[in-house]
């Protein structure tokens, strides 16, 4: 059902790195702002082109969405306020360039001398184009005190003294169910499979004692899953009201995460902020209707996370 390689990726001590902050901005024009997770991936993609055209990810202060998610990541993550910068880019210093075709080719734009570079359009989300700052980044997104306090708050009333090995599942379905949308929702009939092949991959590995944590705002959903409970220690359902908390939560206490869907930029943040070596596992289909063996995953996820294709 399932046939992939499992990978796991050694724990690296992290330190505060040595991070230049440049004299020169860089961006997109945003049609939308997005969530959290995309805005994430904003300050993450522009610090990783940024770095390499000695530039300083930029947002946009005469935009109230993203004046306002500076805030909310300056809350979350206190380190990353010195590193992305408000302003508004005068015409006159800007340089509007298309977007790039192929990742991380960057010789077109060294060039340019202005003091904004601005896509005319988002950059996609890919990892390829911070991956060689990830010791950066992983400083940047180190949560505050008071939300690591909060958390550690929620997981001691919710689990209480259960020692077990936590594997979580994020559920994204909401506004993934449009027809509009091309990107599939979370789905039964991957998450039931999905689920036995990790648990059994699990096992293998020499975990006897494992506990499942649904993770989503689609509660019904989740409870109606033909999951079978017995093959875990207890199955838990975590009631989050705050987004800033439930990142931080399956951040902090999963120990093997799964990506149901794949789309959801949340749920890459999740398992990219969990601590290195823990296990991560994604499903491989990408789309409603398309085919998706031809996009590029390994541009999209780190190498170490495990694509699960189900046929």
């Amino acid at each position: 059902m399932f046939d992939t390689k499992i990978f796991v990726k050694e724990k690296v001590n992290s330190n505060k790195p040595n991070i230049p902050i440049y004299e020169k901005y860089i961006s997109a024009n945003y049609k939308y702002c997005g969530g959290l997770g995309n805005q994430l991936f904003h300050f993450a993609i522009y610090y990783g082109i940024g770095r390499a055209l000695n530039r300083t990810a930029l947002f946009y202060a005469n935009k109230d969405c993203e004046v306002n998610a500076k805030n909310e990541i300056k809350y979350i993550f206190p380190n990353s306020y010195p590193y992305i910068k408000l302003l508004t880019p005068t015409k006159n210093e800007t340089k509007f360039v298309n977007n790039m075709e192929d990742c991380c080719n960057y010789e077109n734009l060294t060039k340019t001398d202005d003091k904004y570079l601005i896509f005319k359009d988002h950059v996609r989300h890919f990892y390829k184009f911070f991956n060689n700052y990830d010791k950066d980044i992983r400083y940047f997104m180190e949560f505050n005190m008071e939300l690591r306090k909060n958390v550690t708050f929620i997981a001691h009333n919710l689990f209480g003294n259960d020692t077990s090995h936590k594997f979580c599942i994020h559920i994204r379905r909401g506004d993934f169910l449009s027809p509009y949308y091309k990107y599939q929702e979370s789905r039964e009939e991957f998450i039931v499979p999905a689920t036995n092949y990790i648990h059994k991959y699990l096992t293998k590995e020499g975990y006897s004692n494992i506990s499942l944590i649904l993770m989503g705002a689609d509660d019904k959903f989740k409870h109606s899953l033909s999951i079978n409970s017995s093959l875990f220690h207890h199955i838990y359902y975590p009631l989050i009201t705050s987004r800033n908390e439930d990142l931080a939560f399956g951040a902090l206490n999963c120990d093997t995460f799964l990506i149901s869907a794949t789309a959801s930029s949340f749920a890459f943040w999740i398992a990219y902020l969990m601590p290195e070596g823990n296990m991560v596992f994604y499903n491989g289909n990408l789309y409603k209707k398309e085919k998706s063996n031809k996009f590029p995953f390994a541009l999209n996820f780190p190498s170490h996370w495990n694509k699960l294709d189900y046929s």
